[in-house]
């Protein structure tokens, strides 16, 4: 093999994501691949409560992440942990990754079979015991709050549409992406999203993440030599670049004061309200119209020193007392999930 060869393939290499997302991402299009040649029954393997807690599957805690409905899903999937992983990857580390990406299946899963069985045992609503659902998004969204706190700015785009505050963002894009697509899952992206939370402000140290030192001794093991010397490995000492230092337990370091949080969220809400109200005040003046106290805005009066006949002296009094008004109207915030 010639130089040029050899350079060409090492940028190559170079340009493919770290170890930790190329992993898990095969693996998912591997299942993925698995599922289709062989005809498998997509049920056997989806996240049902009533079937983990009273016939004890619980392979579908893991298998219900890696599985997807069809290649827009998988394919939809693929290009966002590529895109997140690859910068958390470079920022955390490769094994603190892969820790934290197996994690967050275990415990995204875990915690959506917690709150469908508390719906059950308190309100009484069993529907999310008998729901499906399969899919990697949960842990996408647990891996966009470590994302979201490591990258620090002050807003962020929503596709687009508007911004919002960087604390905020993936509650936004969870509640955005519900009103797009309302057949996604909505309790298994709010599980990865409260998993998140709880990694990054270190509620999962000392139980569920390694320390720092024992990921550095672990890559000095001879069996880890073939990933540890990957062109595309992130060592931790590396990745942690002192961010994740300052706890026993090697988690993440809060940087974020709670007042700021809930600032965040506060804002959030009122940025989701107006656009509500927004929308259904359009419905409203679609339908019913807007009255002649809504329409004071419209001043036909003003014409009327141009010459135009068609205005009386009634319209010009009323067009000089009413003074704009806005119409207010209550959601229903009732969300239906199908899954």
């Amino acid at each position: 093999m010639s130089s040029s060869d050899s350079s060409s393939w090492a940028a190559t290499i170079q340009r493919l994501p770290p170890p930790a997302t190329l992993g898990i991402v095969c693996i998912c299009g591997l299942f993925h691949f698995i599922q289709v040649v062989f005809s498998l029954d997509l049920q056997t393997f989806t996240m049902c409560p009533r079937l983990v807690l009273y016939t004890h599957e619980y392979y579908r805690l893991l298998t219900s992440t890696l599985f997807h409905v069809n290649i827009m899903h998988i394919g939809m999937n693929i290009l966002s942990t590529s895109a997140i992983g690859t910068l958390l990857e470079k920022q955390m580390g490769t094994l603190r990754l892969v820790f934290s990406i197996w994690w967050a299946m275990l415990l995204t899963s875990s915690l959506y079979i917690l709150i469908s069985w508390l719906a059950y045992i308190i309100l009484g609503y069993d529907q999310l015991l008998y729901s499906h659902a399969v899919g990697f998004s949960g842990v996408i969204f647990h891996m966009s709050v470590l994302e979201t706190y490591l990258h620090p700015r002050p807003s962020r785009s929503l596709f687009g549409f508007v911004s919002v505050p960087q604390t905020s963002y993936p509650w936004a894009l969870l509640i955005l992406l519900q009103f797009i697509m309302p057949q996604i899952s909505f309790l298994g992206h709010l599980a990865g999203i409260l998993t998140g939370n709880l990694q990054y402000f270190g509620v999962l140290d000392h139980t569920f993440l390694m320390s720092d030192a024992y990921l550095i001794d672990m890559e000095n093991h001879h069996f880890l030599r073939p990933l540890v010397t990957m062109p595309t490995f992130v060592p931790t000492s590396q990745g942690s670049n002192g961010q994740y230092t300052g706890r026993s337990g090697g988690g993440l370091v809060l940087t974020t004061p709670i007042r700021t949080v809930c600032r965040s969220v506060k804002r959030l809400l009122g940025v989701i309200y107006k656009f509500v109200a927004d929308v259904i005040e359009t419905i409203i003046v679609c339908i019913f119209g807007r009255g002649a106290a809504a329409n004071a805005n419209i001043r036909f009066w003003e014409r009327n020193s141009q010459g135009a006949d068609w205005v009386s002296q009634d319209d010009l009094q009323l067009g000089s007392t009413i003074s704009d008004d806005t119409i207010h109207s209550e959601r229903d915030s009732s969300v239906s999930r199908i899954v």
